[in-house]
């Protein structure tokens, strides 16, 4: 179950969606054709926890890197590798759904801060209908010298998959994501 202020967040955004029109010439889409896509076909995707095997994200990479974690997310989450002496430096990578639960205040103070002021109807659909996603958090000072690897998962025709992926550095911190 999510949290009250998170409903309200999704309850909010999906008005602020529905009164806004398919954008025509904001920067972002002006070389859009949205008349091609068939929006009204489309139906939701859930997201299924511990769908595929750890270590899952990099098997889809054609070489092999050394990393300091990894993560799989989208219609199958894989559980979640990162190295023990990141984690004693308190980084954090998680499923979205499960650092909601387990790093509730983190996740609210920034999930969405990056797009206050902008009204705009596909980002308001994302905040109102995402079903999977990421969160990394780095701490103040921290430096993960090899990369964290996010790799999304999605098949499927006439599906829609709203990922969100929230990444916070703390000031000083330091980290390579690879997506």
């Amino acid at each position: 179950m999510e949290p009250k202020w998170l409903q309200e967040r999704r309850e909010k955004a999906s008005k602020v969606e529905a009164g806004l029109p398919i954008p025509t010439q904001e920067e972002y889409w002006r070389k859009t054709n949205f008349s091609r896509i068939p929006f009204a076909k489309f139906t939701s995707v859930p997201a299924t926890e511990n769908g595929a095997a750890s270590g899952s994200a990099s098997v889809f990479l054609p070489l092999k890197l050394l990393l300091a974690g990894e993560i799989l997310y989208g219609e199958q989450t894989s559980p979640v590798t990162l190295d023990a002496q990141v984690q004693k430096q308190g980084v954090i990578l998680a499923p979205l759904s499960q650092a909601i639960q387990q790093h509730e205040n983190l996740v609210s103070k920034y999930l969405g801060r990056g797009f206050k002021g902008r009204n705009e109807k596909f980002i308001a659909q994302n905040e109102a209908g995402w079903q999977t996603g990421v969160f990394c958090y780095i701490p103040k000072n921290t430096h993960v010298e090899l990369p964290l690897l996010l790799t999304q998962h999605f098949s499927g025709d006439d599906r829609s998959l709203f990922p969100r992926i929230l990444v916070v550095l703390e000031e000083g911190a330091k980290a390579t994501l690879l997506h």
